[in-house]
């Protein structure tokens, strides 16, 4: 017999608290039966635990028979577990399943005799559950009545529950469940009574031999880890095998895993094999397994083997190992100076990686990155090709390190898209890929996020600087919508044409830019991306209609235009002033086609720094025109440059006759005669506005420019003109003046220009235009600055009444996946509206406001070129559309 703790009662005799059936059996059972009771209170010669149960009564002959890792009983007390009370005492027992979301399993006991009485009180946390009570003997048979009961004590352990098999002892195994359908109940007992056969003497201690793993280095990477030895004992409980990393980051725990091996009720010499760790599966570094053997008295042996795994001999330069993260198929191996990354079974060389990148590498957790969340295994080495910058590339994503500052990781659906918007493609990769990225896209200031928000959900958000200059100089690429697109927000657009449209007429290119204060947004490029139905997230976007330099198509010959000369091209010499075909077709200028291909097409350029025949800035007055094809002129200036449109007085000129008319009634008695003496003197009739653009991206644009226009790149101008005196009288000049850089929308009369040699495409005049620009501003109060992209508006008296013009106006980048775009216009002191109101629809749409004309209006016909010069005059008709107009878009910080 063995000695009790406090709270553990045996004897031979019935306990009071057996009920009266019992009572009733015990008159006929032997006087040498064993009687205990455990009210879990304490444990016989241990301490007492909260906690999981499986052998502390085996001294008693009771056993928790639950295996580890898996689900286990425990003791609890009501501070500390489910809302159920002891029956007695502070403490109880609950079955496995407590805290299992979705388990529903019983609670099983053994014993090491066999009983003929058990008695328990039961509850459950499901309220009109029914419980039951089941034995078993040592073959899983089961034995005496069930007890059941339709209603147990839900919240307390207080109803009665026992079995029985008279005066025979046969009872080795008893369950307990509550149940109740489609709910998992929690079983607690207490009180837990026996009576039966004494549990039997011990035999001799356990021992145990492990034989493998070998206490030396391996290279696991080529073989399985098993735990391989043998076991001795009588009446063994459990082996359990241990396997512990000694190797962890710091502050972090040493990972722990295991596995246990079913022994129960077996006695002799057992072998074993356990499998840890599949081919190529352990964690490089140091480890250590131990194996464990317990016996039904409590009794244990133990066997403990250092071990490790270093595939390649230590380079002294790395210094001392310190530990190593798993990931896929290959692991990261931190060193004290540097990190490697090893492949691991293929013997393939490992890469390096600087440590600040793979201690962000082993951070880095999120669903942007797919279902394994992580960034994968580096597939190529550090790249430092751009100063103070180190940028790695793993399978699912990058990560920057700047020589100062924070390091941020970039996913691979978007390291993708910015390699396509950097013209690096594998047909034309580029020399220095981190730096071209740098100049088209710039580095990310931070790591990505993202907002599930469901109509508008923003898959992944991240913004990226191209300068020092904060936040309203930031780009942005983020992929959104229920169905995903990735838009790319930036500011200037592409570099390579911003540059572009700074060349002169050299075709010197200068220096790269820098985004200023008023770089206009342009375009926001969207492209659809790819989200299987199986897909948490978008894997992938397709930039397959991204632009690049080389997919630039020609634009039409023009030269039929002109009477289907050779002159018309650009590559035959002919003099300043006119072409062969001039005199032979008596216009000056040609419409290009008719309908929606040109005439009713919109078209978009950047304004060029320079125009492309001298040194006068892209937005100007015109040098010279023909004051006799045109009906206002200034003759106040000589060729000087005039950027300003507000200071150019334009006064109505003596002779409006055509080119012909004058040349066959030249006199002094010509009432051309005084604009001819002007015109001879030295002064000069300058009465258009020149625009010259650059075509943004895109054969809409391209398809504008004539051979002469896009020959000899990078010029590709493309002009637009109108007569000052219409934007002046109309208010667009006011206040106003278009400038290099700004971004230029107009519909119009699409020409060729035949008083040029060589033909040049032209929009001579437009009848709708918007001009838009940015600027970066802090209100008082406000953290930080944001940019503002502003719009001037301007549809003439040429406007067809019979179309709708959209017009899409670009917001700045996005500063926040949450910011909501705000639109304001009509500015105070600057719009007009001469017997004109269009019914704008402004419709917010990712990146822009889109400006949609109404329809429906009475047809407006511009008066007809006339016979001789084609030059399209202004109307008249004081009761033509007019309308000027001033748009801001920005975005809330919000």
């Amino acid at each position: 017999m063995y000695p009790l703790a406090p709270g553990l009662r045996m004897n031979k005799t019935l306990c009071v608290t057996v009920g009266t059936a019992a009572l009733i059996l015990a008159t006929t059972r032997s006087g040498l039966a064993a009687v205990t009771t455990i009210d879990f209170e304490s444990f016989p010669n241990q301490p007492f635990v909260l906690g999981p149960l499986d052998i502390q009564y085996a001294s008693l002959g009771v056993i928790f028979d639950y295996q580890p890792p898996g689900d286990v009983p425990d003791i609890f007390s009501p501070a500390g577990a489910p809302p159920i009370q002891p029956h007695s005492g502070m403490h109880f027992a609950t079955g496995p399943d407590f805290g299992v979301e979705f388990g529903d399993s019983d609670f099983r006991i053994k014993f090491s005799s066999p009983q003929s009485l058990v008695q328990l009180w039961g509850g459950t946390t499901c309220v009109g559950a029914t419980g039951t009570l089941v034995a078993f003997d040592s073959g899983g048979n089961p034995v005496g009545a069930v007890d059941s009961r339709p209603f147990v004590a839900a919240g307390s352990a207080s109803t009665s529950f026992s079995v029985t098999t008279g005066t025979t002892p046969a009872i080795r195994e008893i369950s307990f469940r509550a149940f109740k359908t489609l709910t998992p109940c929690v079983e607690a007992i207490d009180d837990l009574h026996i009576e039966g056969d004494p549990p039997p003497a011990p035999g001799g201690p356990p021992t145990i031999i492990l034989q493998q793993p070998l206490a030396q280095n391996d290279d696991y990477g080529l073989k399985s880890l098993q735990a391989v030895g043998s076991v001795q004992g009588t009446d063994l409980f459990s082996l359990e095998v241990v396997l512990k990393g000694l190797n962890a980051p710091a502050g972090q725990p040493l990972p722990t895993e295991l596995f246990a091996v079913n022994v129960v009720h077996q006695t002799g010499t057992l072998p074993f094999d356990v499998l840890l760790r599949q081919i190529g599966k352990l964690t490089i570094g140091n480890h250590r397994v131990t194996a464990t053997v317990k016996d039904f008295a409590g009794r244990s042996a133990q066997a403990t083997v250092d071990f490790s795994y270093f595939p390649l001999p230590p380079d002294p330069n790395l210094g001392p190992f310190k530990f190593a993260v798993p990931s896929d198929n290959c692991q990261m191996l931190f060193y004290q100076n540097s990190a490697l990354a090893y492949f691991s079974g293929n013997n393939s060389t490992p890469i390096a990686v600087p440590t600040v990148i793979a201690e962000k590498w082993r951070t880095v957790n999120s669903p942007v990155l797919g279902p394994l969340r992580t960034l994968g295994c580096p597939v190529s080495g550090p790249d430092g090709s751009v100063a103070n910058w180190t940028a790695q590339d793993f399978q699912r994503g990058r990560i920057y390190a700047p020589s100062s500052g924070n390091v941020v990781y970039v996913p691979g659906i978007l390291t993708g898209a910015i390699k396509e918007v950097a013209h690096c493609t594998t047909a034309a990769p580029c020399a220095a890929r981190l730096a071209a990225e740098f100049l088209h896209v710039g580095w990310p200031v931070s790591d990505p996020d993202w907002s599930l928000v469901a109509e508008d959900p923003v898959w992944v958000f991240q913004r990226f600087a191209q300068n020092n200059l904060g936040p309203a100089y930031h780009n942005t690429l983020e992929i959104r919508g229920r169905t995903p697109t990735l838009f790319v927000e930036r500011i200037g657009g592409d570099i390579d044409e911003t540059v572009a449209a700074k060349a002169d007429p050299n075709q010197v290119l200068p220096p790269q830019p820098v985004v200023d204060n008023h770089t206009p947004t342009w375009p926001w490029l969207p492209f659809p991306c790819v989200k299987a139905p199986t897909d948490s997230w978008p894997t992938v976007c397709d930039l397959s209609t991204m632009l690049h330099p080389s997919h630039e198509t020609p634009g039409f010959a023009g030269g039929p235009a002109c009477g289907a000369q050779p002159g018309c091209g650009s590559s035959i010499s002919c003099s300043d002033s006119f072409c062969p075909t001039y005199v032979s077709t008596g216009w000056a200028w040609n419409d290009v086609g008719t309908g929606a291909n040109y005439t009713d097409a919109a078209y978009n350029g950047i304004i060029r720094a320079l125009d492309q025949v001298g040194p006068s800035p892209g937005s100007h007055l015109a040098n010279s025109d023909n004051p006799l094809v045109h009906d206002n002129c200034n003759f106040s200036f000589n060729q000087e440059t005039i950027t300003e449109a507000a200071a150019v007085v334009i006064l109505p000129v003596s002779c409006t006759l055509g080119w012909i008319a004058w040349a066959f009634t030249w006199g002094e008695t010509n009432p051309c005669a005084e604009t001819w003496a002007a015109a001879s003197s030295g002064a000069f009739c300058r009465s258009d506005w020149n625009l010259h653009t650059r075509p943004m991206p895109g054969a809409q644009n391209w398809n504008f420019l004539s051979e002469a226009n896009s020959t000899n790149n990078p010029r590709k101008d493309f002009e637009i003109e109108f007569e000052v005196k219409w934007a002046k009288d109309e208010g667009y000049f006011t206040s106003f003046n278009p400038r290099p850089g700004d971004l230029v929308f107009v519909h119009g009369r699409h020409i060729i220009d035949c008083g040029h040699c060589p033909y040049n495409a032209e929009i001579h005049p437009q009848d709708t235009m918007v001009v838009s620009r940015s600027f970066a501003i802090q209100p008082i109060g406000a953290p930080e600055e944001f940019r503002v992209s502003e719009a001037y508006l301007w549809v003439n008296s040429f406007f067809p009444n019979i179309i709708n013009v959209p017009v899409v106006v670009y917001a700045p980048p996005r500063p926040s996946m949450h910011s909501k775009l705000i639109a304001s216009y009509e500015e105070p002191g600057y719009h007009a509206s001469f017997n004109m109101r269009p019914m704008l629809q402004p419709t917010l749409v990712p990146g822009g406001m889109k400006i949609v004309f109404s329809t429906g209006r009475s047809e407006f016909a511009p008066q007809e070129p006339d016979s001789v010069s084609g030059q399209w005059h202004y109307p008249n008709d004081v009761f033509s559309p007019r309308y000027v107009d001033y748009w801001r878009l920005a975005w809330n910080l919000w």
